[in-house]
């Protein structure tokens, strides 16, 4: 678990870090220049973090498995017992709430990393329609380059986000759907 909320942590430092250095150029070569650089240096570190995040997803993928095999167990005790068994009954009822409460404990994060990544998603998108749309007329060789080096990071940046959320989002649709059964 506290590996879990270190991971998260850290994502969520690395994806709100502020990118002033390009508000404060003075020029768009500058601006390209210094983008190109902080996007190297995302790009660097979300390649880091997909590999963590991979190992983190198997892991609470596998507690949410025990989770759901343990319902499913109480469930049957649940059901399985006649009426006039109320000790028995009350048993059951109080575990399958302590489980509950453990599920919502371990899905929280999910919910909210799913937030932040299609934030960042977002973010990604606007940063890649800007560089794609961008006036090129004009532009230096370097400028041009600078701008088409930025774009594909950014892409690749995007797309890794994408696919380190996939899991997440596989598996909070499953949680979804245990959840409405």
């Amino acid at each position: 678990m506290r590996k879990k909320l270190f991971f998260i942590t850290i994502l969520l430092f690395i994806l709100t870090l502020p990118t002033h250095a390009v508000l404060q150029e003075d020029s768009l070569k500058n601006s390209l220049q210094v983008l190109r650089s902080e996007l190297i240096a995302q790009h660097l570190e979300q390649t880091k973090q997909l590999n963590k995040s991979r190992f983190i997803t198997e892991q609470v993928t596998s507690q949410l498995k025990e989770i759901g095999d343990k319902s499913a167990q109480i469930s049957l005790m649940l059901y399985s017992q006649k009426t006039d068994n109320i000790f028995d009954l009350t048993y059951a009822c109080q575990q399958a709430t302590e489980l509950w409460k453990d599920f919502q404990t371990k899905t929280r994060p999910f919910h909210d990393l799913i937030t932040e990544s299609n934030e960042e998603i977002a973010r990604y998108d606007s940063l890649i329609n800007v560089l794609s749309t961008m006036y090129i007329f004009g532009l230096t060789p370097k400028m041009k380059t600078d701008r088409n080096v930025c774009l594909t990071l950014a892409a690749s940046i995007r797309r890794m986000l994408k696919s380190a959320t996939t899991p997440i989002k596989n598996t909070s649709n499953t949680i979804s759907l245990a959840n409405n059964n």
